[in-house]
């Protein structure tokens, strides 16, 4: 058995919307979120954009959103923060259709200015392109145990209607793994609220190499319940604390001298946990992103405000994702890192090797207290619409 503290591995590897706006005049000004405007009487007239927003402090005479069928209408005039009565604000409208498209089920959004015919006043249509908010897919994975397990995830990211994020998901097989979440986000002034709920039930054999001779019984039960307290001071990044409980069903005697030397405890029982952690996501996209970066740190205690707790440990956890293009190619740099304070219990102690870590080494093959993995992909977009 090889032990470890830190283990390091770079791998090389290559792997719409319709809609009719034929019932709505042209607009004389458009914006869209990204803040681009255009003014088709000043571009008939000029041939060029004015330097300064005709619609800009002209009374708003009434608001109408259009396309907008799996979204609430409430959640969008929210997030607008734009009001019928009200001046209009070049500035202000741009920075609501930015918080408009970051609902859930919201592709994107776009504002159509009309004059009201006789007066100053303008008409705002908010025109929402929005997309399929529930999946249901089946699942294939090797989690926990290496063994193959089935089942299926159920992602809805318009709960309600609310722009209430929901997920579950269910595997049998290799092991037993029972997921849920739901998280509900709040518009503030300024920033964005958000509260969370999430659980996980495991049931699973120990499988790492590293203590297998020493095993008495090597199945694991462990349910984690979290309330996750969000906070984005920005719009990419976000503050997370999240107290929560951790309850472990194992074998009093786990292994055979367990707690001494080189063999770790295998604690049992219900441990308080607390999380806090600081996300900055630059990302161009989420599933498949070709630019940018997302970085993760986060820091993790069991036997929090339990002096004698059995499990009294904490973990630093970071991870990186960075992407970037030279031509045609991207590439993408990945790194995961933990790092456990004190002497780190069966369940806490670092594996790596396997398909999903080092591939070509048997799976959990290098274990420690710490470890530190990188990895390194070309991609080649197969962009067949170019053709």
């Amino acid at each position: 058995m090889k032990k470890i503290r830190h283990s390091v591995c770079f791998v090389i590897s290559f792997v719409p919307v319709l809609f009719n706006f034929s019932n709505i005049h042209p607009a004389e000004y458009n914006i869209s979120a990204s803040g681009i405007i255009e003014d088709r009487a000043a571009a008939d007239s000029t041939k060029e954009s004015p330097a300064v927003a005709p619609a800009e402090g002209r009374p708003i005479d009434y608001i109408s959103i259009v396309g907008c069928h799996r979204v609430s209408r409430v959640l969008v005039l929210r997030a607008l923060d734009l009001k019928e009565g009200e001046p209009f604000s070049n500035a202000k409208a741009i920075k609501g259709l930015k918080k408009v498209e970051k609902l859930g089920g919201v592709v994107s959004a776009e504002m159509r200015a009309l004059p009201v015919s006789g007066k100053e006043n303008i008409r705002l249509f908010i025109i929402i392109s929005e997309e399929e908010t529930r999946f249901i897919r089946p699942q294939l994975s090797r989690r926990l145990t290496n063994d193959w397990s089935v089942g299926l995830r159920l992602v809805e990211t318009n709960f309600r209607e609310n722009d209430e994020k929901l997920h579950a998901s269910l595997l049998v097989g290799g092991a037993t793994i029972v997921e849920g979440g739901w998280l509900k986000s709040f518009f503030l002034e300024n920033p964005l609220f958000g509260i969370g709920l999430h659980f996980a039930y495991m049931d699973y054999e120990y499988l790492f190499p590293d203590f297998k001779d020493r095993l008495v019984s090597d199945r694991i039960r462990r349910l984690q319940t979290a309330l996750s307290l969000r906070f984005n001071a920005l719009d990419c990044l976000t503050l997370t604390a999240s107290p929560g409980m951790d309850r472990i069903d194992v074998e009093d005697s786990m292994l055979i001298d367990q707690g001494t030397g080189e063999v770790p405890d295998s604690p049992s029982g219900t441990f308080p946990t607390f999380e806090i952690g600081l996300e900055i996501d630059m990302l161009d996209n989420e599933f498949y992103p070709t630019s940018g970066f997302k970085i993760s740190a986060c820091r993790k205690d069991w036997g929090f405000f339990r002096e004698n707790a059995e499990m009294k440990n904490f973990l630093y956890r970071m991870k990186g994702t960075f992407c970037f293009r030279i031509g045609r190619p991207i590439f993408s740099i990945y790194t995961r890192d933990v790092f456990v304070h004190g002497r780190a219990p069966l369940l806490l102690v670092q594996h790596l090797g396997g398909e999903g870590s080092i591939r070509g080494y048997d799976y959990g093959i290098f274990s420690g207290a710490n470890s530190v993995l990188g990895s390194a992909t070309i991609r080649f977009p197969l962009n067949f619409h170019d053709i």
